[in-house]
């Protein structure tokens, strides 16, 4: 997270400043969402530093709804899956994951589309292009910072 630290405030704003968590907040989400072990590495490190809130805009930061939405969307489509998840992220149903039983620092990172998985055009749960958390943050950053679309 060494490009996040570095770029806390992207757009130059008051609004678009990074908003850290207070470790005792990141270790609340770990209670509700871990049953209180620690979440991947890096992304503990994010929240630190940006968990209330960034101008990255690939980390939706109410996590209670993302978790609701998700839970939602996968029951009314039918499934379930047996690993347990953490989801920080929706664009149109298509839910940016993470596996919490990921043993890396850097966890690697997945989409899970229920939606394209019932309409049979993508499988529930495909790997992100990106690869991994980090990686992630820092091609935000630098499409920010050059003015280039995601």
């Amino acid at each position: 997270m060494i490009k996040l630290k570095e770029n806390g405030n992207l757009h130059g704003k008051e609004w678009s400043k990074n908003k850290p968590m207070s470790i005792f907040e990141v270790e609340q989400l770990e209670k509700k969402y871990n049953h209180g072990k620690k979440i991947p590495k890096a992304f503990r490190e994010y929240l630190l530093l940006a968990g209330l809130g960034s101008a990255i805009g690939v980390v939706d930061h109410d996590f209670d709804e993302l978790h609701t939405d998700c839970k939602e969307d996968m029951e009314y489509c039918g499934y379930t899956i047996e690993r347990p998840y953490f989801v920080f992220d929706n664009y149109s149903s298509q839910y940016s994951i993470f596996y919490l039983d990921d043993t890396r620092e850097d966890p690697k990172i997945y989409i899970l589309d229920p939606f394209g998985k019932i309409e049979g055009e993508e499988p529930l749960v495909r790997e992100n292009l990106q690869g991994t958390f980090t990686t992630l943050i820092n091609e935000a950053i630098y499409r920010i910072k050059n003015d280039i679309l995601f």
